[in-house]
């Protein structure tokens, strides 16, 4: 084994020469000195090219076969395949360096920038050969044909970087030390001879890098672990190493086996729990009995009645190395004589909860991650007075009642766009614990950023640092507070820890209609974040393909046309007309709809002189508004229809 390594160094030290000459052969100039070889000075491909006259495919292939012939003089291929078993593997090592030496010649070494370039006729005729330097980095060139005036790709040569690296990766894997590989018959070792994992000659067992042995460690544990009571320190029973180490005990107070401190059935309680809340989260409901621990409850029952009733046992046949029996024979846990790992009734709690673990990403990751083409037939409405029942004119209820279909009401009088974006999850808010922990019950204290979900005196629901809660604001908005839903053992929370809406984060898979802005349009500075905001709660939903409509901000009675430069009416055309401009596919310009006949013959309702007069000074009509801004009963109606027309229209609905 040790002489066949060292002969595959040989093979690789020589075959790195020849590639130097390969290489000096397809690249040095015309005027460059001859290339050594073993055999002998050869010249390069441009020089070959160049005593090139009619013949010139003829010359070329007497040129490759006497670079071929030097490389195996220079690598002494032959010799060297005579002394090792696997004359197969090398023979295909030897015989691709010869097709890639080919492919160089038939190169003639023209480089083109491009292969536009390339296919000139002044530079290759069809049929010839010419390559492009490569745009990968693990590539050098890329070799094409001219075949009647089309590029066909050939070949590809890999680059300096790359060859470095299979070099480097091939020596750390095959060349080591004496001194080490010595000991192992096969394994993975750095350049330096430092094992990584390799098969020890003298038993077989694998051993990292560490020095870790892990047969060998389970192996030592048999017969030499104790048992060990010590109630007041919270030991019913467990084992200790000869050393003292206590491995795992049954807790004196509750009866749990704690393995390095950790309760795994409760942690697996708990991660059951957070499962549960995210599976509820993604279908909109909420486990009533979110916890089972009926079977949890029995074991520690049945173990504190064994104080002092157990004896260990130990059958490696019988896949025991060391555990607890009763005296009538069952056995309460055990370590398991091939793994290691402690079982109880059979199962290995650790695993359980890397399983359920593994489960609970892929839904997590699912909440995050488009889930359909399409959104589900159910509409989600996004805003604040506009679109909140009784100041809206409850057109999203009416909208969802003409469709027969499920609609959520996502409106708050009195918020800005950083407010709704928050509820809605686009831009979640970033809540600080006092203190770090949210305790095992009741509320506690919390900041937040500026993107705080609820207004003064309401709550929200989501999800803090893995629990669900609820967010409250207290009616002077001074304060705030964090209560989780489910009681249970306190949790650390990070500073700026992300807080997830529940409704927000169940919405995302449905038709859409954000209005949003009306509360913040006045001020220019924030004209622009109104339009990102927009943005990021448009790229929040889940399907590949968004159903949104977005709605135009009308004017208060107050703000009449024409706008006077510098007046609150001009801030509001300007950003209508940024709003429209930002979101063509989605924009519906519904503020200036309600000003048309169609909208009140949608309303049923005649307008009056007023409404007129209101219509001549570009603002809501009268009779659409309860006081010059809010809608009325009959102006939801309009605003109903005119959002299902437009679905209609753009195919959403029939």
């Amino acid at each position: 084994m040790a002489d066949q390594v060292e002969r595959l160094g040989l093979i690789l030290n020589l075959a790195e020469q020849g590639m130097d000459i390969v290489h000096s052969y397809a690249n040095d100039p015309v005027d460059a000195g001859a290339i050594q070889t073993g055999s002998g000075p050869i010249k390069n491909l441009k020089q070959v090219s160049a005593d090139i006259k009619s013949d010139g495919e003829a010359a070329i292939d007497v040129a490759v076969t006497e670079l071929i012939d030097a490389l195996k003089t220079e690598t002494s291929v032959s010799a060297l395949i005579d002394g090792l078993t696997d004359t197969a593997a090398l023979a295909e090592q030897s015989a691709a360096r010869a097709v890639v030496a080919a492919d160089s010649a038939n190169a003639t070494g023209k480089i083109y920038p491009s292969t536009a370039i390339g296919l000139l006729p002044a530079n290759t005729a069809p049929g010839q050969y010419f390559s492009v330097p490569s745009p990968n980095a693990s590539e050098y060139l890329i070799l094409y044909q001219n075949v009647n005036g089309v590029a066909i790709e050939r070949k590809r040569y890999p680059s300096a970087l790359l060859v470095a690296f299979l070099e480097a990766d091939y020596r750390a894997t095959l060349i080591s030390g004496d001194s080490s590989r010595a000991h192992y018959w096969g394994g993975i070792f750095s350049k330096s001879g430092m094992i990584g994992v390799g098969f020890r000659m003298s038993d077989g067992h694998p051993i990292f890098a560490d020095g870790r042995d892990l047969l060998g460690d389970v192996a030592d544990l048999r017969g030499r672990l104790n048992t060990v009571s010590a109630p007041r320190g919270g030991v019913l029973l467990g084992f200790t190493t000869p050393s003292g180490r206590l491995l795992g005990h049954f807790d004196a107070h509750t009866g749990a086996w704690m393995t390095q401190g950790r309760n795994a059935l409760v942690e697996i309680d708990r991660t059951n729990l957070r499962l549960k809340l995210v599976e509820a989260a993604l279908d909109g409901t909420l486990p009533e009995d979110p916890i089972d621990d009926e079977s949890f409850t029995e074991l520690q029952e049945a173990v504190a009645s064994l104080q002092g009733m157990v004896h260990t046992v130990s059958s490696p046949r019988g896949g025991v190395l060391l555990g607890f029996k009763t005296p009538s024979g069952r056995l309460l846990g055990h370590f398991d004589a091939h793994t290691g790992a402690w079982m109880t009734g059979g199962r290995n709690a650790l695993s359980e909860i890397d399983r359920t673990n593994l489960r609970l990403k892929s839904l997590e990751a699912a909440m995050g991650n488009p889930l359909a083409d399409f959104p589900t037939v159910d509409w989600a409405f996004w805003g604040d007075s506009l679109t909140a029942l009784g100041s809206s004119g409850n057109w999203a209820s009416k909208l969802v009642a003409m469709l027969g279909v499920d609609g959520y009401n996502g409106g708050w009088g009195g918020q800005a766009f950083r407010q709704i974006a928050a509820r809605q999850g686009a831009t979640p808010s970033l809540m600080t614990v006092v203190g770090g922990t949210i305790p095992g019950d009741g509320p506690v204290a919390v900041t937040t950023n500026a993107y705080y979900p609820a207004s003064n005196g309401g709550s929200v629901s989501g999800v803090l640092s893995g629990l669900l809660g609820t967010y409250t604001r207290t009616a002077d908005g001074l304060s705030s507070t964090f209560t989780r839903t489910v009681s249970g053992a306190p949790v650390a929370s990070p500073a700026n820890a992300v807080f997830a809406p529940l409704y927000g984060t169940t919405m995302r898979d449905r038709h859409v209609v954000l209005w949003s802005g009306a509360n913040s349009v006045y001020y220019e500075a924030d004209q622009y974040d109104i339009i990102s905001s927009i943005r990021s709660m448009i790229d929040y939903l889940t399907p590949r393909v968004k159903r949104v409509i977005v709605m135009e901000i009308p004017p208060s009675a107050a703000r009449t046309l024409p706008a006077a430069p510098g007046s609150e009416r001009e801030k509001l055309e300007k950003f209508n007309a940024m709003l429209k401009a930002a979101f063509p596919e989605y924009f519906l310009d519904i503020a200036s709809w309600l000003r048309t006949q169609a909208a009140a013959t949608a309303a049923g309702i005649v307008f009056t002189a007023q409404d007129l007069t209101d219509i001549s000074n570009g603002v809501t009509p009268t009779s659409f508004t309860t006081d010059g801004l809010h809608f009325s009963d009959a102006c939801g109606t309009a605003i109903a229809y005119r959002v299902r027309q437009e679905a209609i229209t753009r195919g959403w609905i029939a």
